[in-house]
């Protein structure tokens, strides 16, 4: 009577272990693996005696290098957080 008990609950143990969890574990991983280069101020260049329209036409690059600059360590960060 006892080898039959020990059958049933070795057997009633064997069926509960072949259920498979799956667990999902964090892993501390970079987020960024370099570091993006500035981008070429236009504006670095000028000097006193450019007229008005070279000196807006080198902010206005500037401003949309500087945009895209943004956008793309915006990008960098979001995979961080």
């Amino acid at each position: 009577m006892r080898l039959f008990l020990y059958l049933v609950a070795a057997t009633a143990l064997l069926s509960c272990a072949q259920k498979v969890i799956e667990v999902k574990v964090p892993v501390s991983v970079p987020c960024v693996q370099s570091i993006p280069v500035e981008p070429v101020m236009q504006s670095d260049a000028l000097t006193i005696d450019n007229s008005i329209g070279e000196k807006v036409k080198a902010l206005v690059i500037d401003n949309k290098a500087l945009k895209s600059d943004n956008l793309n360590l915006r990008a960098l960060i979001s995979g961080c957080v």
